[in-house]
């Protein structure tokens, strides 16, 4: 498998069309569309670039290039006979830029990096229906008021309005 930081890179006897049929680069995927219905029916076409992430014996992973030809993070593997096919077209003239873009492409192809060990592992703190000790919550039943220590109003006529208030 070719990768962006493998000395099989681009030029080298590997990376050529000779091996894998696949060359590590820019690639330009353009695709020819309609946009709207019968007479507001305009031809349109989609320009997307792509670089190779990883090249493989009949495939590649590629991902998706933004306006500032930056990796995007969208990634999606590409067999040989797409690549070859009608509206795809390899970027000779990218050469400088893919090599400015290896070592972001490193980065994406290296593992996460592992979290921090917890220093002591807490268990989590427990609510009201869990059943553990928070402030005694979960020692009271919240849907039975206790009624004695709020006596309720006595009913009689009331004085004034809202207004009065």
């Amino acid at each position: 498998m070719v990768t962006a930081d493998s000395p099989e890179g681009p030029g080298s006897a590997a990376g050529s069309a000779g091996e894998t049929g696949i060359k590590p680069g820019i690639y330009l995927e353009e695709k020819k569309s309609t946009i709207g219905t019968a007479g507001t029916a305009k031809p349109t076409e989609y320009r997307t670039f792509w670089v190779t992430l990883t090249v493989a014996e009949q495939s590649a992973v590629m991902v998706v290039l933004d306006d500032d030809f930056k990796p995007t993070g969208i990634r999606n593997t590409f067999s040989q006979d797409i690549l070859q096919g009608p509206g795809w077209h390899f970027i000779a003239e990218g050469e400088k830029r893919y090599q400015r873009l290896r070592p972001l492409l490193d980065r994406m192809l290296a593992p996460p990096p592992k979290p921090a060990a917890a220093a002591a592992a807490k268990p989590a703190a427990a609510n009201w229906w869990g059943g553990g000790d928070d402030g005694g919550a979960a020692k009271k039943d919240l849907f039975n008021l206790d009624k004695a220590k709020k006596p309720a109003a006595k009913a009689g006529p009331k004085k004034g309005g809202w207004w009065d208030n």
